[in-house]
């Protein structure tokens, strides 16, 4: 039996409150693999790109490292990205077997061979739970019969008894069309929808600005490269979390990590500094035009652009919410 009581590593990543659900959820689905009894379950988690899904994923990945001795090579955990669409499912299988270290297919075997082989992979490996990162890539085109072949395959791996581990699917927004395909065009019988094998989806969002999860976010990363510490309630480190909030707009977690975690801004010694170093970054990481990290007596189009932000939260989570009401999950 694996320990899934470990965890990743404060200093791995920023541990939200969505964060740790989403890492519970990740092994609850991992520990499927141990419980013989249960019905496997897949989980989908998805949000805009920049967001940390990935880097979350292979952070979780690093705890189950691969082992390889003279007899064999175990993967506890298969992580994949697809990088683009396949013409096929089974193109998408050759992958996943090459991916796995298996040998080349040069031919043109049927998809009984390709099932087989990877089934065969998966236990010598000893698989436990399998990651599909950007799934969405699987097609260019989320309608026609391509993309319901695609569907089809991945009902069969959650469906496949000789297939012990489950799935973490994770992905855009568009991903959630895995989930709700077939649903309301009825283009999929109810037993070939997605969405009866699946977990409810996590999505990944935001944080809002001003709120207690951004204030920590931002220290998490003033922790990281050792910088000053700052006091919320002051009204001048607050305008510093703001400025940080417009910057990270553009890309979410991905702008964090290119505006702190480089070497100029390690050990700052108090805010003047880092301003300094986080406008320089901004110019070479960022496509904003408005340097959000100079002209710091000007703080209005800051406030305005806060304020907007504010709404825009309300307003995702509202959909979000709309969103899931629309939505059946097997849970």
């Amino acid at each position: 039996m694996r320990d899934l009581t470990v965890d990743i590593a404060e200093d791995d990543i920023f541990k939200s409150d969505k964060v740790n659900e989403t890492i519970k959820r990740i092994k609850m689905v991992h520990g499927m693999y141990f419980d013989k009894q249960c019905t496997k379950k897949g989980l989908l988690i998805y949000g805009a790109s920049g967001e940390g899904k990935t880097h979350l994923l292979k952070a979780y990945k690093k705890l189950y490292k691969p082992v390889e001795d003279i007899e064999k090579k175990t993967i506890p955990v298969f992580y994949y990205a697809v990088r683009q669409g396949k013409s096929n499912v089974n193109d998408f299988m050759k992958t996943l077997i090459s991916a796995l270290g298996g040998p080349p297919i040069r031919n043109r075997p049927h998809s009984s061979e390709l099932e087989t082989q990877f089934i065969t992979l998966l236990k010598e490996q000893e698989v436990e739970l399998i990651i599909l990162d950007e799934i969405q890539n699987l097609s260019t085109s989320y309608d026609g019969i391509l993309f319901q072949s695609i569907i089809k395959y991945l009902c069969w791996l959650l469906d496949e008894d000789a297939i012990q581990c489950s799935i973490v699917f994770a992905g855009s927004q568009l991903a959630s069309r895995l989930m709700s395909f077939g649903e309301h065009n009825m283009k999929l019988n109810d037993n070939e929808q997605l969405s009866r094998r699946m977990l409810r989806p996590l999505p990944l969002r935001r944080h809002a600005p001003r709120q207690s999860q951004w204030i920590d976010c931002v220290n998490w990363y003033l922790k990281q490269i050792i910088g000053p510490d700052l006091d919320p309630s002051n009204v001048l480190h607050q305008q510093f979390y703001d400025r940080v909030y417009v910057a990270y707009q553009e890309k979410s977690m991905s702008t964090l990590n290119d505006l702190f975690i480089q070497e100029n801004c390690m050990r700052s010694p108090d805010l003047e500094s880092l301003y300094q170093a986080l406008s320089i970054n901004f110019n070479l990481y960022c496509k904003g035009i408005d340097n959000p990290f100079v002209n710091l007596s000007e703080i209005q189009w800051i406030n305005n652009t806060i304020l907007e932000a504010k709404k825009r939260n309300t307003l995702e989570k509202s959909n979000h919410l709309t969103y899931s009401k629309k939505q059946t999950y097997a849970v």
